[in-house]
């Protein structure tokens, strides 16, 4: 089966969950398949290169052509590399609900099913903004299958368009074959308001004797963050693209997010055998199971925070037994299991 994936933006050279989610998927359903991913251009990058047994072609926007913001030419340029193929995929896979409408047009001229797999954060913003979400929502309507990440996202996703067809398949992690041996307090992700990484900064400071604090990542908030967390156990380690080694130094994990779908990153720290202390948001709850993996607060309150911090700080064997069960349920979300759902649910969608 041939199958085109569209996405924004790949691992390494870009970093976030879709993006990790994205390389891994491809690299993974190419073992069976023959893969391609159409991306966005990128300064210094190869328009066409192999990686991993899929083949990726990256295309230009308006603004990469020296144009201005004219809306479609990215849509338009991948329409085309679809036209010219002498062999069209089987089926297109979207990474993003702004990839829908391209789909919906494949479909249109060249007969292509299409599915689209939706993130939280994608959906919300589909559901809510009143300028620009058409588009999302028009290219999910006409969609054969939507892949949701999470029930609660698929649930949701249900009450506006009941007619549509769902499955829900989680994010796929890569299983690293070691435990966490550390002492430190984790949290990784793009320094950004919606992570709450302030409320961590809070929990911090009521914390006397705290562990080092390890904060992987960049973004538009670090510097904000950096002058509060002053004078704190805190280190910011930046834009880290190995993430096994802060995972492998770390004690338990902390997600403060205010918004979330489905944590590629508290996924993989449980792969590490690293507890999650985490916020009651998106699809979180379907992958904590608090007091056994982990706790699960209420977003932006950092005493909740503080208090499930201290008791996995001051009490070894908690902490222990929940690596232990940590382990166990990171198992189920390995790729090995995860890619043979989204074999079938695309093979299916395929042969229609």
């Amino acid at each position: 089966m041939k199958v085109l994936i569209l996405i924004s933006g790949l691992y390494p050279e870009r970093i976030g969950g879709i993006e990790t989610m994205g390389a891994e998927m491809a690299a993974h359903l190419a073992r069976k398949h023959e893969v391609t991913v159409y991306t966005a251009y990128g300064q210094g990058l190869p328009a066409e290169e192999e990686r991993n047994g899929f083949r990726i072609r990256r295309l230009k926007s308006s603004r990469d052509l020296k144009l201005g913001f004219i809306p479609g030419i990215r849509t338009l340029n991948i329409l085309r590399e679809i036209g010219r193929q002498a062999e069209r995929p089987d089926i297109i896979v979207s990474m993003s609900l702004m990839y829908g409408v391209v789909g919906y047009l494949a479909r249109k001229f060249f007969g292509l099913p299409y599915c689209i797999y939706v993130l939280g954060s994608n959906w919300y913003t589909a559901r809510d903004r009143k300028s620009g979400g058409f588009a999302f929502r028009f290219g999910i309507k006409n969609c054969d299958v939507l892949i949701a990440q999470t029930s609660i996202i698929r649930d949701d996703v249900l009450k506006y368009f009941p007619e549509i067809r769902t499955e829900v398949i989680p994010n796929g992690i890569t299983l690293p074959g070691r435990r966490a041996e550390g002492d430190k307090i984790i949290s990784l992700g793009r320094l950004h308001r919606v992570k709450g990484l302030e409320y961590l900064i809070e929990a911090v400071r009521g914390i006397e004797n705290c562990p080092e604090v390890l904060i992987a990542g960049s973004g538009p908030e670090e510097a904000g963050l950096r002058q509060m967390a002053k004078g704190l156990n805190i280190r910011f380690l930046g834009r880290v693209l190995k993430t096994r080694d802060v995972f492998t130094q770390g004690r338990f994990y902390v997600l403060p997010s205010l918004s979330e779908g489905l944590p590629q990153a508290a996924l993989e720290a449980m792969s590490y055998g690293l507890p999650v202390i985490a916020t009651r948001v998106g699809g979180v709850p379907e992958i904590i199971d608090h007091g056994r993996t982990g706790f699960l607060v209420e977003p932006g309150d950092p005493a909740a925070l503080r208090k499930h911090m201290e008791k996995l700080i001051h009490d070894p064997d908690l902490n222990a037994a929940m690596s232990r069960h940590c382990l166990e349920e990171a198992r189920k979300y390995s790729w090995e299991n995860i890619i043979e759902r989204f074999d079938r649910v695309l093979t299916e969608a395929a042969r229609g």
